[in-house]
C-alpha cells in the first residue's frame, strides 16, 4: 500500500501534476492519511497545489 502511494507521489514529482499519467494519482492522499504520513501528504499537496496556481 505504501509502495503505491510513494509511486504515485513520484509520478507527480517527475512528470508534473498536469501530466495525464500523474493525474491518476488519486489513492496516495487516502493512503497517506490512513498510515499517518502527514509529511508525505503535505509534500503531495504542495506539489499538486503549486501546479494549480
Amino acid at each position: 500500500m505504501l509502495d503505491l502511494a510513494l509511486s504515485e507521489l513520484d509520478l507527480v514529482l517527475v512528470l508534473g501534476a498536469d501530466h495525464p499519467s500523474a493525474t491518476v494519482a488519486k489513492e496516495a492522499p487516502d493512503i497517506f492519511v490512513q498510515i499517518g504520513a502527514t509529511t508525505m501528504l503535505d509534500r503531495l499537496n504542495q506539489v499538486t497545489n503549486a501546479t494549480a496556481d
